[in-house]
């Protein structure tokens, strides 16, 4: 979808579209779906539709090259294409909506995009008016209430576009990166009987329940002389720590042994966020393993509840659709500086915070060159 915005708009339009009746774009209603033709592209059938006065969307359903040949026709009659961060910076919109409309354009998924269109288009516009008569009413002890739940999901917030670090760990040959393959639903690491293969940090980018994950594969765990592994072995316990969750994968075909004790005390002081994972359920045990998620690799036995268990931990509850988010850094400052103003009851503070959250911000006047 192509938008023109701007008092030419209707006028643009009809220079790259004809409609099969005939109607001329400037007599399009408001609440109209007009069926045509693009005129630089011939034979490609668009859709019209006419959402404000001074506004038209373009529904392609052809690939890039049709799109690409809209924008230079659209161009060549005045309305060069904008960047959508150059668009929203024209909306006079409360920094919350402003920011969760920035954001969506960047959603991953189609749950993270439902998401940030009600914190656009419902959470903080109610949330905005809520705390706006709250505070006209002079209730801070309220106002300091509502502005604690939303800062309580901060971590949250900052992951709908931040992937969460999702790390496998492991002794060599347990099966690290076949799980990843199998998390991933396609071979993104390299497979070797060789004790050793991954020793560089191999990452990629899905998505569990509509929330972006990283998944990193490192190197095995275990004592060496060999430069190269060492070195490997070093980037994978810092790679442990910066994590938001450590899956200790273990084999659970061999028996427990010291080493897997030691491995795992290793992982432990590295981070607190540690899931232990028993791969290779698909052969006899080995005995004498720690309870823990049991999964196969290989069949895809268990991973579900693996997936499960490890949202449960990265996700302990969701906020409801409702419920605004401290979407991302210059936000969840500036709502910290209001609730420390609320909080000392600093008059003087909220009169000076309070607009810069919820008035409509103007955007700044380009000086000419």
């Amino acid at each position: 979808m192509v938008r023109i915005e701007g008092p030419r708009a209707a006028a643009v339009v009809e220079q790259v579209f004809r409609h099969v009746g005939r109607v001329p774009v400037a007599r399009m209603r408001q609440d109209g779906v007009y069926f045509g033709h693009l005129l630089q592209v011939p034979g490609e059938e668009v859709v019209v539709c006419r959402p404000g006065p001074q506004t038209l969307e373009i529904h392609c359903h052809g690939g890039p090259q049709v799109v690409q040949a809209l924008l230079e026709a659209l161009a060549a009659q005045g309305a060069p294409p904008a960047p959508w961060s150059v668009w929203l910076e024209q909306k006079p919109e409360p920094l919350p909506v402003r920011t969760a409309l920035y954001l969506l354009g960047q959603a991953a998924t189609e749950k993270v995009a439902r998401l940030l269109w009600h914190q656009a288009h419902l959470a903080w516009p109610r949330w905005l008016e809520q705390a706006g008569a709250v505070l006209r009413r002079g209730e801070l002890a309220e106002l300091e209430c509502l502005l604690r739940e939303v800062l309580g999901w901060e971590d949250f917030a900052r992951h709908l576009i931040e992937p969460y670090q999702v790390v496998l760990a492991g002794r060599p040959n347990v099966g690290k990166s076949t799980l990843l393959n199998a998390l991933l639903g396609f071979q993104r690491a390299v497979v070797h009987p060789a004790a050793g293969t991954t020793r560089d940090l191999v990452q990629q980018t899905t998505a569990w329940d509509g929330l972006p994950i990283r998944l990193s594969d490192t190197a095995g765990y275990r004592a060496t002389d060999e430069p190269l592994e060492r070195e490997g072995i070093r980037l994978a316990a810092r790679c442990w720590a910066e994590a938001n969750l450590v899956l200790a994968v273990l084999d659970r075909s061999r028996p427990w042994e010291e080493e897997d004790a030691r491995f795992l005390r290793a992982v432990g002081q590295h981070n607190s966020q540690v899931l232990v994972v028993l791969n290779k359920c698909d052969l006899p045990p080995g005995g004498g393993h720690p309870p823990a998620v049991e999964v196969s690799a290989l069949t895809g036995h268990g991973l579900q509840r693996l997936q499960q268990e490890a949202l449960a931990r990265l996700v302990p509850r969701w906020p409801k659709l409702q419920q605004p988010l401290p979407l991302d850094a210059p936000l969840g400052q500036l709502l910290r500086q209001l609730l420390r103003a609320v909080t000392q009851r600093d008059t003087t503070a909220i009169a000076r915070l309070w607009p810069q959250l919820a008035e409509p911000q103007q955007p700044e006047e380009k000086r000419p060159e």
